[in-house]
């Protein structure tokens, strides 16, 4: 029988809140005195699928947050989804912090660590980049996005594969390192909006290729994808494995904003069934389907949707196979430019109540012509408004602000996983309390001197 013990709390309450998928360099909101959740997936985000049962210690090292440790045993056709839930009561709005995982597998032979950070806002949004918290999700636009597709090479060298996409028209100046071409330009458009480029590595590595959108000023107007470049065979593995491009992708209410999910079986021959989540304001033609791929077989399905509302969406796409189910979520932000510019003006009233109605007024006038303006235009004054903000919010001179309190113990909700194997009766009660006495007397979280894991 299949089981992943899962050794920590299945028996407290679990808040019902919106949780976003674990992904490096994450940044999200957590609303006013409430709470949003980030869900690892295990053993997707370690990529660790190799046959049989393995044991997986998750560390979390988050002010705002409810887990600390937690060990947890699973294979490859049990998904186990571990919530690290985020609480923002008694801390101030606009307020940001940073949080960092690490997953690793307790025989040593694998680790991963992933960083983000949240803000404390009452306007919703989420965004994937580099740089402080605040700077990411008030500043910096998914206008496009670009990954490679698979991230890892095997064999020391080959062809990889670079998906590029945007809703706006732009001219991207793409630079390569440790590929050719190194250099080349691309235009998208809503006519366009994706581009699959193929570039050629020569030698083991870490290989990017950074993107700049031409004539841009603004600190949104760069991305990078890397990828990994490495000698030998790939190594043995189990289960399946799904994708979703793009994760993260800004666009106007009303433009239809096209997806690719990709599916790799590594298993036995098996049936699969696809289904989307959507959010309400989002339609799709899409229906649930149901396919069969062979072992080592790898496919995708390309799906449209359209927004209606100038709100923060997430588009979830489901895939199960003989009881497993995974879930990957993108990040839709329509009139992400309005959203940002808004949690500005949030922080200016937190920080400099005095300068809030000149901002308003500056905000009011850019949202006027905006209105009227296609996706990627204006660019220029965006920024500018962005600058006049950033500096309206800044604290004033004067005493350094007295620190708050750390928020109150939270519950730590308890770990999901499909399908769920754990019938909870008498004994498990006292088996669960008597792991979380244990746990609570456990040392720190042990550094694992293991070698990052090769994909």
């Amino acid at each position: 029988m299949r089981v992943a013990w899962i050794a920590i709390f299945l028996l407290l309450p679990v808040p019902s809140v919106q949780a976003l998928e674990l992904a490096d360099g994450l940044r999200l909101t957590v609303p006013p005195d409430g709470v949003k959740c980030v869900d690892i997936v295990l053993p997707d985000h370690l990529g660790s699928f190799e046959p049989g049962p393995r044991a997986y210690l998750v560390t979390a090292d988050a002010p705002w947050g409810n887990l600390r440790e937690l060990e947890v045993t699973t294979d490859e056709n049990n998904t186990v989804v571990v919530p690290l839930c985020l609480f923002s009561s008694g801390v101030a709005n606009g307020s940001c912090a940073d949080y960092a995982v690490t997953l690793a597998t307790l025989d040593g032979k694998a680790r991963k660590s992933f960083a983000g950070g949240a803000c404390v806002s009452g306007i919703e949004g989420a965004g994937l980049g580099e740089g402080g918290t605040g700077e990411v999700l008030n500043g910096e636009l998914s206008l496009f996005a670009l990954v490679f597709q698979p991230a890892t090479l095997y064999g020391g060298g080959g062809t990889l594969t670079l998906q590029v996409q945007s809703e706006a028209s732009l001219a991207l100046r793409l630079e390569a390192e440790g590929l050719e071409p190194a250099q080349q330009t691309v235009s998208l458009s809503p006519e366009t909006p994706r581009l699959t480029l193929n570039y050629t590595a020569s030698s083991p590595g870490e290989v990017r290729v950074r993107a700049t959108i031409q004539g841009c000023q603004g600190r949104f107007c760069e991305q990078q994808a890397t990828a990994r470049v490495l000698a030998g065979d790939p190594p043995s593995r189990a289960g399946f494995t799904t994708s979703l491009f793009p994760l993260s992708l800004s666009a106007k209410a009303g433009d239809t904003v096209s997806y690719e999910l990709a599916i790799e079986n590594y298993g036995d021959a098996a049936p699969f069934e696809v289904s989307l989540l959507l959010p309400a304001g989002v339609s799709s033609p899409f229906q649930p389907q149901q396919l069969a791929l062979a072992k080592g077989e790898r496919t995708s399905l390309a799906f449209e949707v359209t927004a209606t509302g100038s709100e923060f969406y997430e588009i979830v796409a489901e895939v199960a196979s003989r009881g497993n189910a995974k879930k990957k979520t993108a990040f839709l932000a329509v009139d992400e430019q309005v959203a940002d510019a808004r949690r500005q003006l949030e922080r200016v009233a937190e920080n400099n109540p005095a300068g809030l109605p000149e901002a308003q007024q500056s905000f009011d006038s850019w949202y006027a012509s905006y209105q009227f303006t296609p996706l990627g235009e204006g660019l220029d004054d965006y920024s500018s408004l962005q600058e006049e903000l950033e500096v309206s919010a800044a604290l004033p001179e004067g005493p350094a602000p007295q620190p708050r309190e750390s928020p109150p113990a939270q519950p730590i909700p308890a770990p999901q996983e499909f399908p769920l194997l754990l019938a909870v009766g008498a004994g498990a009660v006292v088996a669960v309390l008597l792991a979380f006495v244990l746990l609570r007397r456990r040392k720190p979280a042990r550094q694992l001197d293991v070698p990052p894991l090769e994909q």
